[in-house]
């Protein structure tokens, strides 16, 4: 048996319901709790009339305090431990004569429990404002039943596709009658975008603030929740890395698995959008920059327009016309910054649930021994001739990104097996190795046809050259020759390089 919690995201309830007024007074039960042990708190330092201070003053060596003052400081610990413990029943009383719900207040409690425990005797407790938000739940006890403490209902939804039946209505008991029945709160939509399972033990309504815009959400607590038999994947899967332009887009990876199952990786065109436009506002920032530097000598030597920016400020902060260019840099440069970060946020979220979706059918995946170095000689030595759209192509499919994002889905140690790449795309798959366990190398070579097709010579067999690439991949790994991949240390290298970069450019912008 296990334990799971249920975060759905959840429409904002009434102004003047149920939910909110008991948000306010858990909020204001908290706050008199914390009043109530900071009183204690300040008995146990002036309540004999001395003061708590040392005997010696350590500002200059605080962390080399004397004996003496550490034993004060221990008497007044234990003068404050000796204590009797604060009383909550008063409090929790009159919490409840004001409305507050019982498990409201048992929430509250156990909120306030780690806040005075974790805080220093000497020091105040922080109370609770308004802008850290709310949390009103109930608790369901073993034997009771889950209709008597939370209504859970299917809303009316008219939706299509994968978000179709996902609207759901729920309602918490607040209170109870004269003739203990249940009062509920108001309705409370919410996405049940993934179904429950195992009996709920609690459900909370949270409340939130980013800025002045309210974050809701419900979490419900399920347990007795039994474990999958067999849950562990068992297949293999190679995938092949690269680019390809398509009809439909930039094909960035392509996957096919020991059961026949063939699966491709596009890059949207709404991605393709984002990138061109960054691309194009850059190019405006140039052009203006070359216009700037004619009518501005000073700026010559300036090749990046952030840098011409900031020296432009630091000189020529006077000239009206300069400052307006440079205001109008900043603003296209955060333009252009977050039409790029929309795109790559955009290419890794669908990469990661594309591999993940390859994760749960599978338990390893092969890859290439050399792509990252193949491809980056690849863009050294063609830099020149390769067209500018190519070379951008390359630039957004980003496959080392997507070569370790496969590492980390599948565990590097356990579930990532790396292939000799030579020959994997230029052999056919069709005819076969002409020995027994001989690679597929020993075989004929494959001429490569218009596009993406590589028809073979001897059979006349027609495929696409990345899946004659993954079938190649399996069939080493059906043999046995593979090995077990490495991380990439270029962090360090980035590093240095960065760091180096910016001494050269302090050196520019000082003249020397």
């Amino acid at each position: 048996m296990s334990t799971l919690v249920y975060k759905y995201g959840a429409r904002p309830p009434l102004w003047d319901g149920k939910i909110r007024e008991q948000m306010k007074l858990a909020r204001e039960y908290y706050n008199q709790l914390i009043e109530a042990e900071n009183m204690r708190r300040q008995a146990v330092k002036w309540g004999s009339g001395t003061s708590p201070l040392p005997p010696h003053d350590h500002t200059d060596d605080k962390n080399h305090k004397c004996s003496e003052c550490r034993d004060h400081w221990e008497l007044w610990r234990g003068r404050y431990y000796s204590m009797p413990p604060l009383d909550l029943k008063p409090l929790r009383a009159r919490a409840i004569a004001a409305g507050l719900y019982r498990d409201n207040y048992m929430i509250a409690e156990e909120a306030f429990a780690p806040a005075w425990q974790k805080t220093d005797v000497f020091s105040e407790v922080r109370y609770k404002s308004w802008k850290e938000g709310g949390v009103m739940g109930v608790n369901i006890q073993q034997g009771q039943q889950p209709d008597a403490k939370v209504k859970i209902e299917k809303a009316p939804d008219h939706r299509i596709g994968c978000s179709a039946g996902q609207r759901h209505i729920i309602k918490l008991r607040v209170a109870s009658d004269e003739h203990r029945k249940p009062i509920w709160s108001e309705p409370v939509k919410i996405e049940m975008h993934r179904p429950m399972q195992g009996r709920p033990v609690a459900v909370e309504i949270c409340q939130s603030y980013m800025g002045l815009k309210e974050i809701w959400s419900v979490n419900i607590t399920c347990t007795d929740i039994l474990p999958r038999l067999d849950s562990s994947p068992r297949g293999v899967v190679a995938i092949d890395v690269g680019w390809r332009t398509m009809d439909g887009g930039i094909r960035i990876a392509y996957a096919t698995g020991d059961d026949g199952m063939e699966r491709e990786f596009m890059m949207s065109h709404r991605w393709k959008e984002l990138t061109d436009r960054a691309d194009r506002i850059r190019g405006n920032r140039d052009t203006m920059l070359n216009t700037i530097k004619l009518r501005y000598p000073v700026l010559a030597r300036h090749n990046k327009p952030r840098a011409a920016r900031e020296h432009a400020m630091r000189t020529l902060a006077t000239d009206i016309e300069l400052v307006g260019w440079a205001r109008w840099d900043e603003h296209m440069e955060k333009y252009e910054l977050g039409c790029r970060r929309r795109s790559e946020n955009a290419r890794r979220d669908a990469m990661r649930k594309w591999l993940r979706d390859l994760r749960r059918q599978y338990g390893i995946a092969i890859i290439k021994n050399s792509v990252h170095k193949e491809m980056k000689d690849h863009k050294r030595a063609v830099a020149d001739g390769m067209p500018t759209q190519a070379r951008r192509n390359a630039q957004h499919a980003a496959p080392g990104e997507v070569i370790e994002e496969v590492c980390k889905v599948f565990d590097r140690k356990t579930g990532v097996a790396i292939v000799d790449a030579a020959g994997t795309t230029a052999t056919c798959v069709a005819c076969g190795p002409t020995m027994p366990g001989q690679r597929l190398m020993s075989c004929h070579q494959m001429d490569v046809g218009p596009g993406l097709m590589v028809v073979c010579e001897r059979c006349g067999e027609s495929l696409d050259r990345d899946i004659v690439s993954t079938r190649n991949l399996l069939y080493l790994y059906s043999i046995g020759e593979t090995k077990k991949p490495t991380a990439r240390k270029t962090t360090a290298r980035f590093a240095k390089l960065h760091k180096k970069n910016k001494e050269v450019q302090q050196c520019q912008d000082n003249g020397l």
